[in-house]
């Protein structure tokens, strides 16, 4: 069964390759259930967008989902703290060869 991940382009440029969140600041991208299982999560820390589906997510929120089976390796780590909460978000980068 496939797992699903979170990720951002950074910038919001799609050339510059994904960002993934992870579990923690030195943890592993965040694998989830189902899409919707990653949708429930996203709105979770969405407090000011209600995110119903992919496309608010992709439009509103500025992330996406994808297979993991599908993924790439990665490396770079970027950390974000939300402005409306305490919860930290990390990202992890895919590798850009």
């Amino acid at each position: 069964m496939s797992k699903f991940a979170i990720y951002r382009h950074p910038f919001g440029i799609s050339l510059n390759g994904r960002e993934y969140a992870l579990d923690g600041p030195d943890g592993d991208i965040m694998e989830f259930e189902s899409r919707e299982a990653a949708l429930k999560w996203a709105d979770s820390i969405c407090p000011d967008v209600d995110v119903t589906d992919e496309e608010v997510l992709n439009e509103e929120v500025g992330l996406f989902i994808c297979d993991l089976s599908e993924a790439h390796q990665f490396e770079r780590i970027i950390t974000l703290v939300g402005d409306n909460t305490s919860m930290e978000i990390v990202f992890r980068a895919e590798d850009d060869e």
